[in-house]
């Protein structure tokens, strides 16, 4: 055991002297888009930021690819006005822990190209519904009231890494949900649902991420 100690302190040592674990936070997007469920949804309405933030590493497999695995706690917002007598408008924002797992290489001094796949689970969905820009009825669904299944949402990512200096970095990235959803009920205030459908999710992301 004690043998087991001293290797797991030196390693821990030598991992934080290499800059191998930094943070990173910024803003993420998304809007929906739908192949055959009934409501078409507009891209440019849906577009609205939202937050992420977590950790992130950075080993160094080669002279120009890096494994660069991500904690990370994410919410993104889905938005649509629908016109009528009245301007009626929903969103729904879902805030999930994010683990994804990317490789970066290396293009050139400066800039590098990101790709991987990634896993959310879902903590909570809060769906809000506004009337002239008045909210008038706000609800919230719970990671227990999921099945254990639709708790989890794949994407797949691509982006560009640039560096601004030593220790600090910008990614703008493009995240694809892999499994279709369904479009929800605009009647009782959801746009989407996470059961099996025809709707899938483009995310945006712009990060800022720093080297401890």
């Amino acid at each position: 055991m004690r043998i087991l100690f001293i290797c797991f302190f030196f390693f821990s040592n030598y991992v934080c002297s290499q800059d191998w674990w930094g943070i990173k936070f910024g803003v993420t997007t998304v809007t929906p888009t739908g192949n055959y469920d009934s409501y078409d949804f507009d891209f440019i309405d849906s577009f609205t930021p939202s937050y992420e933030f977590g950790l992130f590493g950075n080993f160094q497999l080669s002279d120009i690819i890096r494994l660069k695995p991500e904690f990370s706690v994410r919410e993104y917002i889905l938005r649509q006005q629908i016109n009528s007598e009245s301007l009626y408008e929903i969103t729904q924002a879902h805030r999930a822990l994010t683990s994804d797992l990317n490789f970066d290489i290396k293009l050139s001094q400066k800039t590098s190209l990101i790709f991987g796949m990634g896993v959310d689970y879902i903590l909570h969905i809060k769906n809000n519904q506004f009337i002239n820009n008045e909210s008038v009825e706000v609800t919230q669904l719970l990671a227990s009231q999921f099945t254990r299944k639709n708790r989890y949402t794949p994407f797949s990512n691509i982006g560009l890494c640039f560096k601004l200096g030593r220790r600090v970095f910008m990614d703008l990235e493009y995240r694809h949900l892999l499994n279709n959803i369904k479009s929800g009920n605009l009647l009782q205030g959801t746009l989407v649902t996470l059961e099996s459908g025809g709707v899938k999710l483009h995310m945006i992301s712009t990060t800022l991420s720093v080297l401890f």
